[in-house]
């Protein structure tokens, strides 16, 4: 594990301190906008349209300059903020979903390009546990700081210094990265795609249930994140411990296969029980339970399709592309069960993803 580390220290460093902006002001957003009237089936509907724009975005853009998207992605994410110090009306609502949209895509397509860019078929399952996983430690204080931010301060100057320290990393990362332009015409990075766009579709569906799904639907039982966080921090420790011992061996044995279909079985039961538990505690057990098996799954889900594909730029924005198209597809259907309070058959819904997962990277790909 050291020499995966050394390798990827600084990209790793960068990696920590987004995620720790983003667990600290980011995830409170549907906290706040709940608090501010609005129903949960339209805070859904809310990071459906940011997925959307991002779809829309990425077919125009052809031509990639790391340095200078990494620096528009910084400028979206000060803007998702500060959309949000001006209330929480719809001009608010609509300018978080544009800027959004803009993290989306100019951010996260040239780091997760910059992030990978050493990794190989027999490091995959490790680089993905650090991406996914080494931020774990984050959990246990980042939103527990938030929350006694928004106590004692308010809102406004938890956003205004996540937008004051977008800015300053953005401005920073601006001079220390490469001056590189890469050409990426979207058609055919989508047709040297093949294989991966159907699992693509799934997997960025799968990314969103526990972030934004449950999230959401966790809003039905907390007024605030405090005691949710110490859990869930708890759990997050545990899981990025076994999820470098079991990517690490999957790394060794190329067997991903072998570890997929188990923990998927597993994790679509876990997701299927949630919404059938009633009390408060149980339910933070299921939540709990479901958070494991995803936590140990996603470096090795990732994995699979990094290995399956040259990892160029071409790669990552389609894709970032496929991911969102899933994540559309999705939410809208979920925003319409939450509407109608039927929540149980959106997590059937989910969890039928997660069960049908493992079978579609078999035929697709094995």
């Amino acid at each position: 594990m050291k020499q995966h580390f050394t390798r990827l220290k600084n990209r790793t460093l960068w990696l920590w301190l987004h995620m720790f902006l983003g667990m600290l002001a980011l995830s409170f957003v549907p906290l706040f906008l709940k608090e501010n009237g609005y129903p949960l089936f339209a805070i859904i509907l809310f990071y459906l349209l940011l997925c959307l724009g991002a779809v829309l975005l990425l077919p125009g853009l052809n031509i990639f300059n790391l340095r200078r998207f990494i620096l528009y992605g910084y400028l979206c994410y000060a803007g998702t903020m500060l959309s949000l110090l001006f209330g929480s009306g719809l001009v608010s609502y609509l300018l978080y979903v544009i800027f959004g949209a803009g993290t989306l895509v100019f951010f996260w397509i040239p780091f997760q390009y910059l992030f990978f860019n050493s990794t190989s078929k027999e490091t995959s399952g490790m680089d993905s546990a650090f991406f996914f996983n080494s931020t774990a430690i984050l959990g246990v204080f980042a939103p527990l700081l938030g929350a006694a931010m928004i106590k004692f301060l308010g809102y406004a100057w938890l956003f205004g210094l996540a937008a004051t320290l977008y800015l300053l990393l953005g401005a920073y990362l601006y001079f220390r990265l490469p001056k590189e332009n890469f050409a990426v015409p979207f058609r055919e990075v989508v047709r040297e795609f093949k294989g991966l766009k159907t699992i693509s579709c799934i997997e960025g569906s799968l990314q969103f249930f526990p972030g934004i799904i449950l999230g959401i639907y966790a809003l039905l039982f907390f007024e605030t994140s405090s005691a949710y966080g110490y859990f869930l921090s708890y759990l997050g420790i545990i899981s990025f411990i076994i999820a470098l011992i079991v990517t690490r061996h999957s790394d060794r044995k190329q067997n991903r296969l072998g570890y997929l279909f188990p923990l998927f079985l597993f994790m679509a039961l876990s997701i299927v029980i949630i919404p059938v538990v009633q009390s408060t505690i149980y339910w933070i057990i299921a939540v709990g339970a479901f958070s494991l098996l995803d936590n140990v799954s996603r470096p090795l889900r990732s994995a699979v399709s990094l290995d399956a594909k040259k990892m160029d730029l071409g790669f990552w924005k389609a894709r970032e592309f496929f991911l969102n198209v899933g994540r559309v597809a999705t939410l809208g259907i979920s925003a319409i069960f939450f509407y109608y309070g039927a929540y149980w058959p959106m997590f059937v819904l989910y969890g039928l993803l997660a069960l049908i997962y493992p079978f579609l990277i078999r035929y697709k790909l094995a």
